[in-house]
């Protein structure tokens, strides 16, 4: 017994002591009403978790390993109801102690700040936050400072919205900024963020959508910005949907940019660019493509000034009507309707709002147009062997090919759990395992 006691104590002390959590309550009822007060008696590892409510005050991670969460950093309600509030003096959450990514603040709503959030040469973790109402004011970026500013920083930014500041959405942020919503500020949407950005919306803003960001762009929607889509970004822009901006749709942009759709932009298409490979261009109410300098396998077509000027017209270009599922527009009050542009295909196309694949009884003249020597193989079978030209070619939601040697689905039938356009007892064991399932609200009306 006293060697087997002897063992225990060894291996409990052997534990490092357990993270904490602190909850933070405005009420009084929990640990803190003050977030700051809870971080200045944090350690490393903590988690301070903060109840619903509004927190007038600015804080200050100083370079703690911390996480600062709201109760449920997944439900957007939640999130807008977890305030802090800086009451437009200073910085509402500021990261300027050389803090990493251990470093979390995640849903929580940011506001009224000069900035919303400052990194000083700081990495942190910044989810499912909403930024919005900063006024501070900013030299360089128009009237005001960023909602999200760093300096020497690459900070996380990752499903957060950015809407409704007097200044940049986010600038100088050299980290990866990935399924955000920037829309709306009264300035640039992004500014100088030389990280990844990845699947933004970046809409509604008064200035460029992203300007002199010279990382990879990939996946993301620049769309009824009162400037360019994108300007002087100099990475590779690629898979991105660049529609119904006041200015050109891209701009001064020296990098590849590579199957990406642009369309209904007031200006040009495309401007003093370079490589352009496998893109749609069209309709755009100046020139399709102007003044740069490689053109392969795109389609521009119906641009209001002319598809080309001052640019010899690529060889490998096509000029026809691209078929999208629905075409955007400019409406009678002279405001950008957005469309869905996946390509209409008689082999199908895969409809994001139903989340299923569409029949359609013509096919756009843009699958199995871009550049045959690579580039499709995430492309759903049957794919043809050749990438799709366009937003959506070289990704899992092209529409795809009735041209190769594959069979495809002609129409897909009522039963079909699988959709592999044959029903057999694969799609009866898929029904039998989901049998008296209801997801009817309230539960109790399922079986009335």
């Amino acid at each position: 017994m006293q060697r087997l006691t002897f063992i225990s104590v060894c291996l409990l002390l052997s534990i490092p002591c357990g993270a904490d959590t602190i909850i933070v309550d405005p009420n009084g009822f929990e640990d803190y009403t003050s977030i700051q007060d809870a971080i200045d008696n944090s350690s490393n590892g903590d988690v301070i978790e903060v109840q619903p409510g509004v927190y007038y005050e600015r804080i200050n991670f100083y370079g703690k390993a911390i996480t600062i969460s709201s109760i449920d950093p997944n439900n957007i309600n939640v999130v807008y109801a977890t305030v802090i509030d800086g009451g437009l003096s200073g910085n509402t959450v500021t990261f300027d102690s050389g803090e990493d990514n251990s470093s979390i603040i995640v849903g929580l709503t940011i506001q009224n700040g000069d900035t919303g959030v400052y990194c000083y040469y700081s990495d942190p973790l910044i989810s499912n936050c909403i930024v919005r109402y900063t006024k501070g004011k900013g030299d360089g970026y128009g009237s005001s400072a960023p909602a999200i500013n760093g300096s020497s920083a690459s900070p996380t930014i990752i499903e957060c919205i950015i809407r409704e500041n007097t200044g940049p959405g986010i600038s100088t942020c050299d980290g990866e900024i990935s399924d955000c919503e920037v829309s709306e500020n009264s300035s640039y949407g992004m500014y100088s963020c030389d990280g990844p950005i990845k699947d933004c919306l970046i809409i509604g803003n008064t200035n460029t959508g992203l300007y002199s960001c010279q990382g990879p762009i990939t996946g993301c929607v620049a769309s009824g910005n009162s400037g360019n889509g994108l300007s002087s970004c100099n990475g590779q822009i690629s898979n991105c949907l660049v529609s119904g901006n006041l200015s050109d749709g891209l701009r001064a942009c020296s990098g590849h940019i590579t199957n990406c759709t642009v369309l209904g932009n007031k200006g040009d298409g495309v401007d003093s660019c370079s490589t352009i490979q496998n893109n749609i261009i069209v309709q755009n109410w100046c020139y399709g493509i102007r003044s740069s300098t490689v053109l392969k396998y795109n389609d521009v077509w119906g641009n209001l000034s002319g598809n080309y000027s001052g640019v010899v017209p690529g060889q490998t270009d096509t000029h026809e009507n691209p078929l999208f599922a629905v075409e955007g527009y400019w409406d009678a009050d002279d405001m950008w309707v957005e469309g869905e542009y996946h390509l209409k295909s008689v082999a199908g196309r895969w409809n994001p709002n139903s989340h299923i694949w569409i029949n359609d009884a013509v096919t756009s003249p843009c699958i199995d147009a871009g550049d045959p020597t690579g580039g499709y193989f995430y492309e759903p079978e049957p794919n043809g062997g050749r990438i799709n030209q366009g937003a959506y070619g070289g990704t899992i939601c092209a529409s795809k090919s009735p041209y190769g040697p594959e069979p495809y689905c002609g129409k897909y039938i009522p039963g079909d759990a699988n959709l592999d356009c044959k029903i057999d007892f694969t799609d009866f064991a898929i029904i039998a395992s989901h049998w008296l399932e209801c997801n009817l609200v309230p539960e109790s009306a399922c079986w009335e």
